[in-house]
Formats: C-alpha cells, sequence, structure tokens
C-alpha cells in the first residue's frame, strides 16, 4: 500500500483492491504489531491509524477506505 505523502492528498496504489468502506488493519514491517491508535475516527468510529512523522509529529489517518478524517500534531 502507498499513501501519498501530500498532506490532503487522499490517493492511494495498492496491488490489492481494498472494497469502498473497508477497515483496513496496517502492521509494522519489523515486529509484525498492529498499528492502531487508542483513538477513534471522529467521523466514521473506525480505529485510527498512528504514523511517526521523520521531520517530528504524528499523521493520525482513519483505517476505513474512504473516510478522508486525518490529523497532523506537531510536537
Amino acid at each position: 500500500l502507498r499513501l501519498s505523502s501530500v498532506y490532503g492528498d487522499y490517493r492511494i496504489q495498492s496491488e490489492h483492491p481494498i472494497e469502498a468502506d473497508a477497515l483496513v488493519h496496517f502492521f509494522c514491517p519489523r515486529c509484525h504489531t498492529e498499528l492502531r491508535s487508542p483513538r477513534l475516527c471522529p467521523s466514521c468510529d473506525a480505529a485510527t491509524i498512528p504514523l511517526l512523522n521523520k521531520g517530528g509529529g504524528i499523521i493520525t489517518v482513519c483505517s476505513r477506505r474512504g473516510c478522508e478524517e486525518h490529523a497532523l500534531d506537531l510536537f
């Protein structure tokens, strides 16, 4: 799965089709632990996925295909 690195751009590329409204599970490629935030999406109540930004902060995206909810927390 490839997510656009441009904030606010919702394009993805996937070698496997992902149905609209499907819940997607993300896993660490090293330890295989599921990546999941304790926060639920405020728009659709799906789990959210935290992604660490090397420049600082965390980008959180909704795990539901098609939901455009996301957040950028800078620290």
